[in-house]
């Protein structure tokens, strides 16, 4: 009988989510973990986000994960956006090319999933129809780059861990490996 440790570490056929080291067992590179999220979101959105002022954001689309969300900032990043935060919210975003891309920039808790009735606490910010509550956000230090993808998706454990590496002891996350 084997154990789940072992069958983690079974070998796999060589193919284009394999990895192979020379004496070593191959590996899948798309090993993720469970109780975290990663949450795509373009650019200046996820920058105010991660600097707390930005408490809810839209979607077309609702989820019902609950629990700590990777802030990753998308490739894409609208200047129009970022004229409107200084003009309607009287924030100072950076530039167009100082602004992060493509990397993971914080950690916040999605919390709940909001639609039109019950939006009204959160002002001009929702514009709906769903959206995610993120509360007790924080900015890491050092963005870790990541190719984004569509949806909430699970973080690989080494991932995780350069996260977890620039969070405060009691803001780090724990995962549970699958």
């Amino acid at each position: 009988m084997t154990t789940p440790r072992q069958r983690r570490r079974s070998v796999l056929s060589p193919g284009k989510h394999a990895r192979r080291s020379p004496g070593r067992t191959v590996r899948s590179t798309s090993h993720r973990v469970d109780g975290v999220r990663i949450l795509s979101v373009q650019q200046p959105w996820a920058w105010a986000i991660v600097e707390g002022h930005k408490r809810v954001e839209n979607r077309t689309w609702t989820t019902p994960y609950r629990g700590p969300v990777l802030i990753h900032a998308a490739v894409t990043v609208r200047g129009a956006e970022i004229e409107y935060l200084r003009d309607e919210f009287r924030l100072n975003p950076p530039t167009r090319s100082e602004i992060e891309r493509g990397c993971i920039v914080g950690v916040a808790e999605l919390v709940g999933v909001i639609t039109r009735r019950s939006a009204k606490r959160f002002g001009r910010w929702f514009t709906g129809p769903y959206g995610f509550v993120l509360l007790n956000a924080v900015k890491l230090r050092r963005p870790v780059k990541l190719k984004s993808q569509l949806g909430l998706y699970r973080p690989t454990p080494g991932l995780l861990g350069r996260v977890n590496a620039q969070l405060p002891t009691r803001r780090r996350i724990r995962a549970v490996e699958r």
